[in-house]
């Protein structure tokens, strides 16, 4: 019968793609782990460095997610002459110290720090060795998890607002990783592999073209009879009241998005800040901390929609959520189908690359 060899089919894809997501888990926390014993002491300064969870994206997810910021590329691979590609993308203060082409190049952000003694030749150094070690620790840690020599040839950098290769597959596996160094940085860098070269790396029968087969497969089996169209991506809803949790997450889903997990605010940072999250949905118990945080996500990330729900709204909070970068608030008790249309608003508002100056009520 074709439903059971469906199944069967369904069953192994999903083995095997579980199976590389714990394995490429495994090795960014070992990554992580070792730039954060590491840095410290070859920097000779502080360093506190974290990595969200790897997540398979299609490369023109991964496209946008990365458009407009002004960054630094660095492009590998695995093998001389290998079309899988490895992208790292370094913050620009980073990427301007790599060579002194780039430093001479940048638009005088960097050189003025320097002129004014607001970055010494020190901090340079260490910049730059930033992005030695991020490379050379990314190898060490592949060469660790498969068992056998890995090399990344490096093909060239570049500065670009935009994704400067394509992925042979089309699609990627990319997690970020932000490193913070007290008075000098705090930013997070992205790390993208082609999807197909990472699983024959690691050894594991699946490809791009299988994800897509698979997530086709468990999208239409668990498909509703009226299931509603909206935007494609991924939220987090920050609530800790279970009756506000429940419509909320009623309402994102309603909105077409999927509701995602994060540990703490680390990795909700990092995923803002990559570009991995799409919304951010907040039930504050209370206004003040509501806006503050909204205030510090939006600062993250121009992209990413927020909205904010309470209790009540007086005119000043209104006003603050202008400010703060808030998309739309909702007001409790919350209805599913009012806060699908907010969320929608929202991503709306945000892909339309405008201005923030008007909030939904």
């Amino acid at each position: 019968m074709p439903a059971p060899k469906l199944d069967k089919i369904t069953a192994e894809l999903k083995e095997r793609s579980e199976l590389l997501r714990l394995k490429c888990k495994k090795a960014v926390v070992q990554f992580g782990s070792r730039l954060d014993e590491d840095l410290p002491v070859l920097l000779g300064r502080p360093c506190k460095v974290t990595c969200s969870s790897p997540e398979p994206v299609t490369q023109d997810a991964f496209a946008q997610s990365v458009a407009g910021s002004d960054s630094v590329w660095a492009v590998s691979t695995f093998e001389r002459g290998s079309e899988g590609k490895v992208i790292l993308r370094f913050p620009f203060e980073v990427g301007a110290t790599l060579s002194g082409l780039l430093l001479v190049m940048a638009d005088n952000r960097i050189l003025e720090k320097v002129q004014e003694r607001e970055l010494t030749e020190e901090d340079l150094d260490v910049l730059q060795e930033v992005a030695n070690q991020l490379r050379g620790i990314l190898m060490r840690t592949f060469q660790k998890a498969v068992h056998r020599d890995v090399y990344l040839s490096p093909e060239y950098f570049i500065r670009s607002d935009e994704l400067p290769e394509t992925f042979p597959s089309g699609r990627a596996c990319t997690f970020s990783v932000n490193v913070q160094i007290p008075a000098l940085l705090d930013s997070a860098f992205d790390v993208a592999v082609d999807f197909d070269t990472l699983a024959r790396l690691f050894g594991v029968n699946i490809t791009a073209a299988d994800l897509a087969r698979l997530e086709k497969a468990l999208e239409t089996g668990t498909a509703k009879a009226e299931k509603p169209t909206g935007h494609l991506g991924t939220a987090v809803l920050i609530a800790s009241d279970a009756d506000a949790q429940k419509m909320l997450r009623a309402g994102i889903e309603g909105a077409g998005l999927r509701v995602a997990r994060v540990p703490d605010f680390q990795e909700l940072s990092n995923a803002v800040r990559s570009g991995l999250i799409t919304a951010v949905i907040i039930d504050a118990s209370g206004v003040a901390k509501g806006l503050k945080l909204a205030r510090v996500l939006r600062s993250f990330s121009p992209r990413c929609a927020i909205v904010l729900g309470a209790a009540q709204w007086s005119r000043e909070h209104v006003l603050e959520s202008l400010k703060a970068g808030v998309d739309a608030l909702l007001t409790q008790p919350y209805e599913t189908d009012v806060v699908a249309k907010k969320i929608a608003q929202a991503l709306n508002k945000r892909n339309a690359t405008q201005p923030v100056a008007t909030l939904e009520v």
